[in-house]
């Protein structure tokens, strides 16, 4: 579990921060909802744009765990705003989630090149997200237990998931 690092909060589930970046008031509205109600301990801010969010991200007194930026903004993209984040030493650090309409593979290169450490296209499934969100939080902060390996999907048909140790029986037996 990891707790707060405050002298007489040891025992307190952290919190983590978010901060999320789009210029759409109801696509902002719609993350944080989607956060809040995540069961993840996660405390949301919201800016409107890119310069709002470098300028906050750099006076906040308390530290943001994770930005989720939009790129398609006025005044300042999320690539200009990811950049900047990477060269700050304060901000460098924060894990960055782009979210945008914007889905071919030189936009996703070139979020990447900027310093991103995922990019998710809308629309999107908010399972995905959350489970991005989750996987974030794990691997930058030791956040809660990695997710139960995966279930095996049915295969189409009538047959069962093969399980690996009858794999070379079902062989034989459907050549024999």
């Amino acid at each position: 579990m990891v707790t707060a690092m405050c002298s007489g909060d040891e025992d307190l589930p952290r919190r983590f921060r978010a901060l999320v970046v789009d210029d759409e008031r109801d696509f902002r509205h719609l993350m944080t909802v989607f956060l809040q109600r995540s069961g993840m301990p996660i405390d949301v801010e919201q800016v409107n744009n890119g310069a709002e969010a470098v300028i906050l991200l750099s006076r906040s007194p308390l530290p943001f765990d994770l930005i989720l930026l939009d790129v398609m903004m006025p005044e300042m993209d999320g690539f200009e705003v990811c950049t900047r984040l990477r060269k700050n030493p304060d901000t460098c650090a924060i894990p960055i989630l782009m979210l945008t309409a914007l889905d071919e593979p030189a936009d996703r290169t070139r979020g990447f090149l900027a310093g991103t450490d995922d990019y998710l296209a809308k629309p999107f499934d908010r399972g995905e997200l959350l489970a991005r969100v989750r996987r974030i939080l794990q691997r930058t902060y030791g956040y809660g237990q990695p997710a139960d390996p995966p279930v095996t999907p049915p295969r189409r048909g009538s047959d069962p998931p093969l399980d690996l140790d009858l794999a070379p029986d079902l062989a034989r037996q459907r050549q024999g």
